[in-house]
């Protein structure tokens, strides 16, 4: 997978124990990405195309009894209760050395982030590839 994402300048990590893959993010890569984000919802860029799917629990449980469009709907409301979670959390400096730490997170003991870092990722990203085509 990695040769796929090394174009776009994407960094790829495996975890070990679980074999999940995932696409390393930094502060400044969110947070670039909260602000292409709110700026796509400012200026009314996303849309929805009538062959959009999504699998949601599908592809681990089996059919659901939802048509593709329903469950679309039903992971954007998961992706807009994502986002409303999602925030940048100040950490204060601890020490003398240390400086102050602004993380983005929606993670709590009873919530994820994954649509919607799935969301900033796209977005991001996106736009970095397009800044690059000049």
């Amino acid at each position: 997978m990695s040769h796929l994402c090394a174009p776009f300048g994407l960094t790829i990590m495996t975890d070990h124990k679980t074999g999940n893959s995932g696409i390393i993010t930094t502060n400044d890569t969110k947070e670039n990405g909260v602000l292409l984000v709110q700026s796509a919802i400012n200026s009314n860029l996303f849309g929805i195309h009538k062959d959009v799917f999504s699998i949601g629990e599908t592809a681990w449980k089996g059919d659901d009894e939802q048509t593709p469009e329903s469950r679309f709907f039903l992971r954007t409301k998961e992706l807009i209760y994502q986002m409303s979670k999602f925030k940048k959390h100040v950490k204060p400096i601890v020490d003398g050395f240390s400086k102050e730490k602004a993380v983005y997170s929606g993670k709590d003991s009873s919530n994820q982030d994954d649509l919607c870092m799935c969301l900033l990722i796209s977005v991001y990203f996106t736009q970095k590839y397009i800044n690059n085509q000049g």
